[in-house]
């Protein structure tokens, strides 16, 4: 009996834990997004900013969910979908999602080509911190349990 409840409370403390532990990693890459985002108040281009890295990291993070989803699945088919849509999110960073427009970095102070050099190094950046949001909480981390069939002589029955 007091092995059931100490399992019940080792598993229960261990959810909290990757739980308090996910949402750490969450804040700690919004974080690292925010100080990316910091210099585009100074080079007075804040909205092409955040149109820039707002796609990225939510490219990221659906990169972060689909290798979440393979870690977890046994299932072939949803594996390759999954891998298929994870390349797919790279797409912005291969051809630059959404487009850096004129508007963007009219009114930057300074040189042009330094605000459009910046714009391009948020991408990259947004999308590398948008990975582990999900990957950290969703995924599976450890290695697969194998269950034993009834009459004792699965792997795990070590005959």
């Amino acid at each position: 009996m007091y092995h059931n409840i100490l399992d019940t409370v080792t598993s229960v403390s261990r959810e909290v834990i990757l739980l308090k532990s996910s949402l750490i990693v969450a804040a700690g890459c919004i974080l690292v997004v925010a100080a990316v985002l910091a210099p585009s108040v100074l080079f007075h281009c804040v909205s092409g900013a955040l149109r820039v890295a707002i796609p990225a990291m939510l490219s990221g993070c659906l990169l972060g969910a689909c290798m979440a989803l393979i870690t977890r699945i046994r299932r072939p088919a949803v594996i390759y979908a999954s891998l298929l849509i994870g390349i797919a999110t790279a797409w912005p960073l291969i051809h630059p999602w959404p487009a850096i427009r004129l508007e963007d970095v009219v009114s930057a102070e300074g040189s042009i080509q330094r605000a459009i050099m910046y714009l391009e190094t948020i991408r990259p950046l947004a999308f590398l911190a948008g990975v582990p949001i999900f990957y950290i909480g969703l995924g599976q981390h450890s290695a697969d349990v194998i269950a034993s069939d009834s009459t004792g002589e699965g792997p795990s029955s070590g005959g």
